[in-house]
């Protein structure tokens, strides 16, 4: 491991299982909650303030005004407009996959196992959005550990 670890940390190394598989799950889930949640809220804004009024629109605009994607481009907004809805049957199949892996069959047993109070980890493959808030090589981490 590399990196600084929070002060006073004991730092124990482990696999999380099936690590990928839930960040692509995730990954999934992302971009169906993010498509549905922007299109709730552009339709959602008077139409006098915002002329947008579906992400499909978003991304329009932002095609024809280069400035607005000059720093992040629009990868994301793309990747959730091509996304299928709410009600997808890949998309719920996901998202309890994702939720049960990351819990109890995941990041909960992983704890449990390793006598863990808290969770840290190094990011090693931040998503486009994480690096630029974050710099590449940050720490990700919960809500602070309990005492």
């Amino acid at each position: 491991m590399s990196g600084q670890p929070p002060t006073g940390a004991v730092l124990v190394e482990v696999t999380l299982p099936e690590g990928r598989v839930i960040v692509d799950l995730e990954d999934l889930v992302l971009r169906v909650e993010f498509k549905a949640g922007v299109n709730a809220y552009l339709a959602s804004t008077a139409p006098a303030q915002v002329k947008t009024r579906t992400l499909a629109d978003l991304t329009a605009f932002n095609a024809a005004e280069p400035r607005e994607t000059a720093l992040f481009g629009q990868e994301a907004f793309l990747e959730a407009q091509a996304s299928p809805g709410l009600d997808d049957p890949a998309y719920l199949k996901a998202k309890a996959d994702a939720k049960r892996l990351a819990g109890p069959q995941g990041i909960d047993k992983l704890l449990s196992d390793a006598r863990a109070r808290c969770w840290w980890r190094k990011v090693a493959d931040p998503p486009r959005w994480w690096t630029v808030l974050t710099g590449a090589g940050g720490w990700a981490h919960p809500p602070p550990c309990p005492p």
